[in-house]
């Protein structure tokens, strides 16, 4: 014997632990559409333009596709529900890019902002929808 020691092997979670967790994290998101959405937004949005959008989007359906798959569903709940509020963020965004395209600049109304957001959460969906299926198949 050389006097070394070979360390323990560290915990590491089982393939049920980490569905379970994953499956607990979903429902939570599932839970609270709107704030898993304004989350999704304050964290991969509200910085990024769309060419940086897209490839943060192909990064998070390869590496973490329920997340991507959450995110999806909690958009078609929005989407689905007319009466349900579009986060203010989403709405803020919506606006920046509308005004960034050259809309003038003014001051909009409750439902027009919600209007504004709500299309641009479609148009996510429509862009982020087939790049989800397309990888997934893979």
């Amino acid at each position: 014997m050389d006097g070394s020691v070979t360390p323990e092997p560290g915990w590491r979670p089982s393939t049920d632990d980490l569905m379970g967790s994953i499956e607990r994290v979903s429902a939570q998101r599932r839970s609270d559409c709107p704030g898993f959405v304004e989350e999704f937004a304050e964290r991969y949005v509200a910085d990024e333009g769309a060419g940086e959008l897209d490839a943060t989007w192909v990064r998070l359906v390869n590496e973490f596709p329920w997340y991507a798959e959450d995110l999806l569903h909690c958009v078609d709940e929005i989407l689905a529900d007319h009466e349900s509020r579009v986060p203010l963020l989403l709405c803020d965004i919506a606006q920046l890019e509308e005004e960034e395209g050259g809309e003038p600049e003014r001051r909009r109304t409750d439902p027009e902002r919600q209007a504004l957001g709500r299309a641009w959460l479609q148009a996510l969906r429509e862009r982020f929808g087939p790049v989800f299926e397309e990888l997934s198949r893979s």
